[in-house]
């Protein structure tokens, strides 16, 4: 009998983003407020899984 297997974790993985034309008063902003980097970053700024901190595993039969 075959079965479908589900992965479900948390890594860590290395981003990189580069925004241009950033005036000052948007840059001293950003540097300031961490939410507002986060914001910045999506998932094509995502590079190499560095680690996998937690993972589970679900099975289903058929």
């Amino acid at each position: 009998m075959s079965k479908t297997i589900v992965l479900t974790g948390l890594a860590l993985v290395q981003f990189r983003k580069v925004i241009r034309n950033v005036d000052d008063e948007e840059c001293a902003e950003m540097a300031e407020d961490v939410d507002r980097q986060e914001l910045q970053i999506d998932e094509s700024d995502l590079g190499d899984i560095e680690s996998i901190h937690e993972i589970q595993m679900e099975q289903w039969a058929k």
